[in-house]
């Protein structure tokens, strides 16, 4: 009997190298097989535990199924090393991650082949191997090339302790799961792909899963979040900003991009100068910061200097002679003038000799100029030939702060890259306030805006709202919470109104207010919503905070009618529009897209 008895610490090995010998789990690479796939663990810690065991279980479970079937299965395992967390560790232990990682990976194997997990141990993956990774950088070249790979700036959790970024999974209750640490929003510049470009493709691929249970594919659905709806502008009753846009060695305002940028501008209530100066090269740098001091006596913290190519450098200079904040500095394809005053002599011959090299012997004040612009932002393009790379180089080390976008194929911005027109420079000058909406219906119901506490907007009306103190504190106390729990729909509404700051409604041309609330996720649409009586979250907010509110939705077969109209329920279905306009009697649908029409042909909407 006592044979018989289970000894794991005898008969698991036993079997375990019997498996290995007869490479039962390894998958021959010809046929068809089933894929069972679980996500590598991090190798970044003393060892594995019960969180990493309970899928891999699973897996082996359910690969075992389709082996005892008949089916080719392959399960393969990996190491997904890289990162923060492997970097930490390493800091923790004083020795370099190179060693930790691979000691890291050696107790963690010996752990799952101790579990006996049903791994094909032959397609062992390392992200840290070069044999690996440079395929990696290979694909994500291909993403860049095709214009799927930006740069841009985005908020994560952030752990100031850890030093790292973190799921909302990994936060509980506003704390590091790994340390304790309060977490906050950060705000940090990295590299995103596109996925959205392929959310209708990925949606048409879970119809060809008739294995997949419903459940699972509705939460795919929901993951990938394609919103089809619009976009509309919310202008601001606020001051009109000032913008000084800088032209480089062409001495003509007129050409290029400026006059549509200016006309742009002017159209949300911005005041636009654009000086007709003799061009830089022309005239010396003393000369021609003299002239654009004469035009920006006016720029303040919520104005935006524009400089192009050598009107770049110009721009700086400006900066650190008016010695006052700005509220932002944009260069496009800005030129590192101690590279290029001796190629711009070769390439503009009747340029003055001497002119241009005054612009060669500007002294920056790096850290007062940085201190200066409240943000400063760098468009480059990638075929651009008269940027070389040591100058993008130079400004990334000079201005580490700085935002750098690359847009493709937009040359040196010029008519000669074939456009007079960068949308994408637009997004710096924001007077107004872009709501995503899937209900374009009920705009004529909008009586209050709500942003994220994160939306870039609130720090820039700092000036403006009266109650910054207030505003300011709920901002930071939104930092410490997860999207998972701003959006519960069981979780109390709050907010802030911006007091001294109201938005017109396109549609109404009637001034509403303007609040901040954590329900509003900044990763959402534009991260700001237009509120009114036909959305639940909005009318009970708007209960909560005694917000005027508007209904002009009934439903079709008027049931309830008099209710919704008194606001005593919300009703957030579709049905037929009344105080509207001449959007009245219109069904929903109808008017989604007759009301996105008329918003487009006033610049104030489009469908996104």
């Amino acid at each position: 009997m006592a044979d018989m008895i289970y000894n794991p610490r005898k008969i698991e090995p036993k079997w375990q190298r019997f498996w290995k010998q007869k490479k039962i789990y390894n998958a021959k690479d010809k046929g068809r097989r089933k894929y069972i796939l679980a996500e590598f663990p991090y190798p970044s810690g003393e060892g594995l535990h019960m969180g990493h065991l309970r899928p891999y279980v699973a897996g082996d479970v359910y690969s075992r199924y389709w082996r005892m079937r008949g089916q080719e299965v392959m399960y393969p395992m990996g190491w997904d090393a890289f990162g923060l967390p492997a970097e930490n560790f390493a800091i923790k232990k004083g020795v370099h991650p190179s060693i930790t990682t691979k000691q890291n990976i050696k107790n963690a194997k010996r752990q799952v082949q101790s579990w006996g997990i049903g791994f094909d141990w032959s397609r062992e993956i390392n992200t840290t191997d070069p044999e690996y990774y440079k395929w990696t950088q290979w694909i994500f070249l291909q993403f860049y090339k095709a214009g799927l790979a930006y740069e841009a700036t985005g908020l994560i959790n952030w752990c100031p302790v850890d030093k790292t970024g973190l799921a909302n999974e990994e936060v509980i209750d506003g704390h590091c799961e790994r340390c304790g640490a309060l977490v906050e929003k950060k705000e940090l510049r990295q590299w995103y792909l596109k996925i959205t470009a392929y959310a209708e493709k990925l949606l048409e691929g879970l119809k060809n899963l008739p294995d997949w249970p419903e459940q699972v594919k509705l939460q795919q659905a929901n993951w990938i979040g394609k919103s089809e709806g619009s976009e509309i502008e919310f202008p601001l009753n606020v001051a009109a900003s000032n913008a000084l846009i800088i032209h480089g060695v062409s001495g003509n305002s007129r050409e290029n991009w400026f006059p549509w940028l200016k006309s742009s501008l002017e159209k949300n209530n911005w005041n636009v100068v654009v000086p007709d100066l003799p061009g830089v090269g022309r005239q010396t740098v003393d000369e021609w910061n003299d002239a654009l001091m004469r035009v920006a006596s006016d720029l303040d913290e919520n104005s935006v200097i524009v400089g192009h190519s050598m009107g770049a450098p110009a721009a700086l200079n400006l900066v650190q002679t008016l010695d006052k904040k700005i509220g932002k500095l944009v260069m496009v394809a800005p030129v590192n003038p101690n590279q290029h005053w001796q190629q711009l002599k070769k390439d503009h011959p009747k340029l003055d000799w001497d002119a241009v090299k005054s612009f060669a012997e500007i002294k920056f004040d790096w850290k007062k100029i940085s201190s200066l612009a409240g943000e400063i932002v760098i468009y480059y393009s990638d075929n651009d030939k008269y940027i070389p790379a040591e100058t993008v180089n130079f400004y990334k080390q000079n201005l580490p702060s700085a935002v750098f976008k690359f847009l493709p194929g937009k040359g040196h911005f010029t008519k000669s890259s074939g456009n007079t027109e960068f949308p994408e420079i637009l997004e710096n000058f924001e007077n107004g306030i872009k709501v995503f909406t899937t209900r374009a219906d009920t705009i004529f119901g909008g009586t209050y805006l709500v942003l994220a506490p994160e939306h870039n907007m609130v720090e820039s009306l700092r000036s403006t709202i009266e109650n910054w103190q207030e505003v300011k504190k709920y901002v930071e106390q939104a930092k410490h919470k997860t999207d998972i729990q701003r959006a519960a729909l069981d979780k109390e509404k709050t907010g802030v109104e911006l007091k001294g700051v109201k938005a017109i409604n396109p549609a109404t041309k009637e001034k509403i207010p303007v609040w901040v609330a954590d329900f509003v996720l900044a990763g959402y649409g534009t991260g700001a919503v237009f509120a009114d009586a036909h959305d639940e979250r909005d009318f009970v907010f708007a209960k909560k905070y005694n917000i005027p509110l508007k209904p002009t939705l009934k439903p079709v077969d008027g049931k309830d009618e008099d209710k919704i109209k008194n606001l005593e329920i919300c009703f957030s279905g579709e049905g037929i529009l009344f105080d509207s306009g001449k959007f009245s009697g219109m069904t929903t649908r109808e008017a989604k897209t007759a009301i996105t029409n008329w918003l487009a042909g006033q610049g104030l909407g489009s469908k996104k």
